[in-house]
């Protein structure tokens, strides 16, 4: 039988395995310091929330605006796999595989201009998205990152590949056209260019009873005590439901839809039925575990934190930054990210605040009295 589906890494014996960490450790902090801020992949202080922010707060100023946006979410044919050993070593010469293809391109006059800078990708290890002003521009990109990548041996995957764009597009890859899609789970989470977070909280209350459903007879047994039940859940449910919440508009309706989803879950807990009529404060009295609202208000307000007192040049912080030299259009734009922010501290200058605040003072405004 022919096996075409495996991971050298973990074939490997302890002793190689500790010799492959010896290296990683000597060459990691060299290579990191050569990697561009595109991409996020497995470096220090770096997440997939980070350019979940990014890929948000480009959609919310492209949209509030009116701004072309296209973007192609590239995949790969079993890209750890696939790649040739010698494109592997010339990689380390050239500062790491991910760089090797992309310095070779010269995109320096693609992509979005964020205050005189072009976004023109993000990229997490081999999660790529291509970001142009116009179709024929990402359709260049794409014609040319698959010949870059050819002389490493990677293909690109035409089915698995997807484009979102704010008008028509025919994106061609090998005389086929590339599908366009309204929505795309980027890093695991959905994407759309309404800038609508509705489906995505669905997503992850759907994420959230997965996992109580998968250890339902241990949540909901009468035998088993809240205490553990309490930390099963904060372990393992709440972070499948907030999941990316770093990242959203936290309007009444969307905190409102969570928390009635973690009052159904803490009712299956205590064994009480919505005809008991017990109150919300008898069954937080009992079960204890994190309210979920909260949760998600202290996720957004810490990454908000991080980002004001992170690198400026990081792009959800040009992103955040970006005031596109255009006149908005007439009308009230949708909520933005930074709304429920600008609101609690009272001026849009919310960054100027939390560069002043300690980390947990600023997180404890954020929870303070909503």
């Amino acid at each position: 039988m022919l096996l075409k589906n495996y991971r050298p890494i973990s074939l490997l014996s302890a002793v190689y395995k500790i010799l492959t960490k010896v290296i990683v450790t000597r060459i990691e902090r060299i290579l990191d310091a050569e990697q561009p801020e595109e991409q996020a992949g497995f470096r220090r202080s770096y997440s997939t929330v980070d350019h979940l922010q990014a890929v948000n707060l480009l959609v919310e100023k492209t949209r509030e605006y009116r701004i072309p946006l296209f973007i192609a979410f590239i995949d790969f044919e079993k890209a750890f796999d696939s790649v040739e050993i010698n494109a592997v070593w010339n990689a380390i010469r050239r500062q790491g595989v991910p760089d090797l293809n992309f310095r070779e391109l010269d995109w320096q006059d693609f992509g979005i201009n964020i205050n005189g800078t072009k976004l023109s990708n993000l990229r997490f290890a081999d999660d790529i998205a291509l970001i142009a002003n116009t179709e024929e521009e990402l359709q260049q990109m794409v014609s040319e990152l698959d010949e870059a990548s050819r002389r490493s041996v990677l293909r690109m995957n035409r089915v698995k590949t997807k484009i979102l764009a704010t008008e028509e597009a025919s994106i061609i890859l090998n005389g086929e056209e590339i599908e366009q899609v309204e929505a795309f789970i980027y890093l695991g989470q959905e994407v759309r260019l309404r800038r609508d977070h509705y489906k995505e909280i669905t997503r992850r209350i759907q994420s959230g009873w997965n996992v109580f459903r998968r250890y339902k007879d241990f949540l909901t047994s009468r035998s088993v005590l809240m205490r553990w039940k309490r930390r099963l859940f904060d372990q393992c449910v709440l972070p499948a439901m907030l999941y990316g919440s770093e990242t959203w508009s936290l309007t009444k309706s969307a905190r409102k839809r969570l928390a009635t989803t973690q009052r159904r879950m803490e009712r299956r807990m205590a064994g009480v039925r919505l005809l008991d009529k017990r109150t919300n404060e008898w069954l937080r009295g009992v079960t204890k575990v994190k309210d979920i609202d909260e949760a998600a208000r202290r996720r957004k307000w810490n990454f908000a934190w991080k980002m004001a007192n992170g690198s400026p040049e990081k792009w959800y912080n040009r992103l955040e930054e970006w005031r596109p030299p255009v006149k908005r259009p007439l009308g009230r734009p949708r909520t933005r990210w930074s709304d429920d922010l600008t609101k609690k501290v009272g001026s849009r200058r919310w960054r100027h605040r939390a560069i002043q605040e300690t980390r947990q003072r600023w997180i404890d405004l954020g929870c303070d009295n909503v």
